[in-house]
């Protein structure tokens, strides 16, 4: 019976398989397109300090399982025959189709004081990822804006990219939200009150409407993601 390294190596050939080649898998796992270390694991690549076989630890088990949205524990379990082949056609799954989402600048915005702004230009986003976790309005609608101030960081803060539909234009539920007010673009929180009005807000700032209508609504934020760094 074989051990529970070499069963994640037999799950990362499966995958490597389904996928084409670890370069199409490290990119679909957000790594480096030509990073090594699947390829070592996969090849049993010893390591010059000891001169054992270059395995996968459960911290990289853990993270493809997520960045693939598998089950937890999904990699030390084998998975042979139909199995393979039930996953490999699943809609379920994460496909290796990536697509490049846009930048969308907002007008008059602050200048960032995040050097080097991780989103930048192009974001590069799994089919599955678009489909399952976003579920916009279409690929096309999505967009997303690099975050350069703090006016919102209770929810998005400066660095971070707030990933929109620009297919909502009007207030769907409680959330944020890209609108234009005097020809001005700004990301605020709209919100309903106990008195049926319209709350709009940032962290430091709150005014309430009765019609929302006076407010042009470009899109709706969907997703944060965080450029914390780490």
């Amino acid at each position: 019976m074989p051990d529970v390294y070499e069963t994640r190596r037999q799950n990362l050939l499966s995958l490597v398989n389904i996928y084409g080649s670890v370069a199409k898998l490290n990119e679909v796992l957000g790594r480096k397109r030509y990073d090594g270390t699947l390829h070592q694991i996969k090849n049993r690549t010893k390591t010059p300090s000891s001169s054992r076989e270059r395995t996968m630890g459960a911290e990289i088990a853990r993270n493809i399982e997520i960045k693939l949205h598998l089950p937890p524990g999904w990699m030390d379990v084998s998975h042979l025959g139909s199995e393979e082949t039930e996953l490999k056609s699943s809609d379920s799954y994460l496909k290796s189709t990536i697509n490049r989402i846009k930048s969308y600048g907002i007008s008059d915005n602050p200048p960032s004081s995040v050097l080097n702004h991780i989103f930048e230009g192009e974001m590069k986003l799994s089919d599955f990822f678009i489909k399952s976790v976003l579920n916009p309005t279409s690929e096309e609608n999505l967009r997303f804006i690099p975050i350069t101030d703090n006016s919102l960081k209770s929810i998005v803060k400066e660095g971070d990219a707030l990933i929109v539909d620009f297919g909502v234009n009007d207030f769907k539920k409680d959330g944020v939200y890209l609108i234009k007010i005097g020809g001005k673009e700004m990301i605020r929180f709209i919100s309903i009150n106990y008195e049926g009005g319209y709350i709009i807000r940032t962290d430091d700032y709150s005014q309430t409407l009765s019609d929302i209508s006076k407010i042009k609504i470009l899109a709706q934020g969907i997703y944060v993601c965080s450029g914390t760094r780490i």
